[in-house]
């Protein structure tokens, strides 16, 4: 028989769960991979080399925690970074990503040695000029990621500072919906009709 207090929590668990969720937690995945020029130098962090290919994948909430703003674009948190040499995983995390503003060149920064846009050594970055496009809409203190297929107008890996131009990529983000939270609550609901249904025929 299904204890009523049990029944009890678990409604109360799901209340507060639901009570918690986020308005708005779309998840975006960006993708991107490529081959390293001849001439780009191996660096010290093994994430590149002369003709290697490259990829990388990562993710973040559409509408994300800004932890860094300045120099015309916003830091933001990431998860989940996977990075790959030649086919092979290289156990590496970005210092920061950060996302320019199209005034300011648009594009990207992954950065893996430095802890400001300015002060970085070793990336994979899209330089300002030529500009590419900007990878979000809104201000940068509260921008919304926006999914597709971004073509670099320019880019670069950066290696000791140094930086090594690159064949221009295309990142490619797409978004994960994450069920609302009125969806949550009819899922929720269901469910507790359910058990108590089930608690009445066995009582």
């Amino acid at each position: 028989m299904l204890d009523p207090m049990k029944l009890k929590v678990a409604g109360c668990c799901l209340f507060l769960a639901l009570c918690w969720a986020p308005a708005h937690a779309d998840i975006i995945t960006y993708s991107d991979s490529g081959t390293f020029s001849a001439s780009t130098l191996s660096d010290a962090l093994a994430f590149s080399g002369p003709s290697e290919t490259w990829a990388f994948s990562f993710q973040a909430d559409t509408q994300p925690a800004v932890s860094d703003i300045g120099m015309g674009g916003f830091d933001f948190t990431f998860s989940d970074f996977s990075y790959s040499l030649n086919g092979s995983p290289v156990s590496i995390t970005p210092t920061f990503i950060r996302f320019f503003s199209a005034p300011n060149g648009g594009g990207f920064e992954i950065c893996f040695n430095g802890t400001t846009a300015g002060s970085c050594t070793d990336a994979l970055a899209t330089p300002i000029f030529p500009g590419s496009p900007q990878m979000y809409t809104g201000a940068t203190s509260a921008p919304t990621l926006i999914p597709g297929g971004f073509t670099t107008g320019a880019f670069d890996v950066l290696v000791n500072a140094n930086p090594f131009t690159q064949p221009n990529t295309t990142v490619l983000a797409t978004v994960t919906g994450v069920p609302e939270p009125s969806t949550l609550w009819s899922v929720g609901a269901v469910l507790l009709a359910l058990g108590g249904r089930r608690l009445y025929r066995r009582s």
